[in-house]
């Protein structure tokens, strides 16, 4: 097993809050009135998902760059001011998705989901080797990223849902007519698995649990729905491409679909466009429309395609003001093929019986590309993985150049 020590440096705060004080800057981040935010990590790499123990320790997925292999960093504060002094890091292989559950670890690589026992006492995993718990993933270049959410009864979602399901099958592709891919399972969908089996190294070995998902790296456990979630990301250019009114670039909507049980939402024959706000087939041949399931069901809510969902956390009973509990947060980063705006992070009221209300607020963001010369030289921070730490605070990576903040709420 790779481990590898750190040594960290960190920004000097001024800002006092709770015995942890925030940077004057908050990191960089604009924030609501009442809250702050200090950097905690800095410089990790490209960072995805986050996990975090009840003792507050963070596991931070990595993907690869360059000839330096990804893996997890593993983050501690030991003296107690916020920052994370000590660091470690793990793995042999690039990951997106990260969960603790019952005191493992559980990683997603790009093919396989992986299970690390923690050491009660030390930082890191346990003496020994991980176990495999999920493995036969396809890959799909940029999309291959696992992500993962437990339901509470022992067993493990894994999104495989993205676009690339028959790259490289000329046949696959020329089935469809106008040469889009159809997504079917294994390819586009979330898989269910025991938690605690090792060796399902097919995935076929788990429960294929919804299909017709495009792209969702976005996916988590509502404890008070008792359901699963997903944003599916939008797209420029549906499989088909289909075009309205002699538009050709149609802009797919990024949905928030509450996943149950044999659900299929239909892609790519049928989608939720972005620029109109309405429901529709992607193609006007009538064998193509009998493609879309009629018992399809319907997106809680719908983001217009500008940028790309990353992560969501549903918030619990922490010490943030009482409307944000049983809501969403919802990281966002920069669309396909660059953008002017930087990423964000909004934030999705829940009612009573577990709906989303249609207002999206926007929670925090960051410098937007023209003005981060500003802040942190030439540097464009992306958010991208949520976590909620013991004490309520809200963590949040930045997957471009790894930065971790830590937001927390003062009061009015």
């Amino acid at each position: 097993m790779r481990r590898i020590l750190l040594a960290t440096a960190f920004v000097t705060a001024t800002t006092g809050a709770s015995g942890v004080e925030c940077d004057p800057d908050d990191g960089g981040l604009s924030l609501p009135e009442g809250f702050c935010a200090l950097v905690i990590a800095d410089d990790l790499g490209p960072a995805r998902h986050m996990a975090v123990t009840a003792e507050g320790d963070l596991y931070v997925a990595l993907r690869d760059l360059g000839d330096e292999v990804g893996g997890i960093a593993a983050l501690r504060d030991t003296d107690g001011d916020g920052r994370m002094d000590e660091q470690m890091r793990f793995g042999e292989n690039a990951g997106t998705g990260i969960r603790v559950h019952s005191g493992y670890l559980y990683f997603g690589e790009d093919r396989r989901v992986m299970r690390y026992p923690l050491h009660e006492q030390y930082l890191g995993p346990a003496d020994g080797d991980p176990e495999v718990i999920a493995a036969g993933f396809p890959v799909a270049g940029l999309e291959a990223g696992k992500t993962l959410a437990f339901d509470g009864r022992e067993r493990l979602y894994v999104s495989a849902a993205h676009t690339d399901g028959c790259a490289g099958d000329t046949a696959a592709r020329e089935s469809f007519p106008h040469g889009g891919c159809v997504q079917a399972p294994p390819a586009g969908g979330i898989w269910r698995f025991d938690a605690h089996m090792p060796g399902q190294d097919r995935q076929e070995d788990g429960e294929p649990y919804a299909t017709g998902l495009r792209h969702a790296l976005a996916i988590a456990w509502n404890p008070v729905a008792e359901s699963l979630y997903a944003i599916q990301q939008g797209d420029h250019e549906p499989a088909t491409g289909e075009t309205i009114s002699g538009a050709t670039d149609i802009m797919t909507a990024a949905e928030l679909l509450r996943i149950t049980a044999g659900s299929d939402f239909g892609w790519p024959h049928c989608y939720q466009d972005g620029a109109w706000q309405v429901p529709r087939t992607p193609s006007l041949q009538d064998d193509d429309n009998a493609r879309c399931p009629l018992e399809r069901p319907p997106p809680e809510l719908t983001f217009h395609r500008t940028r790309d969902p990353a992560d969501m956390l549903f918030y619990g009973n922490g010490n943030f003001p009482g409307h944000y509990h049983g809501g969403a947060f919802i990281t966002f980063g920069s669309t396909q093929g660059g953008s002017h705006q930087g990423g964000v992070i909004v934030f999705v009221a829940f009612t009573d019986d577990a709906r989303p209300t249609p207002y999206i607020a926007t929670f925090a963001s960051g410098p937007s590309p023209h003005e981060a010369s500003g802040v942190d030289g030439d540097r464009q921070f992306q958010p991208m993985g949520l976590a909620a730490g013991p004490d309520g605070s809200l963590y949040v990576t930045d997957s471009r150049y790894g930065r971790v903040w830590r937001i927390m709420y003062l009061g009015e």
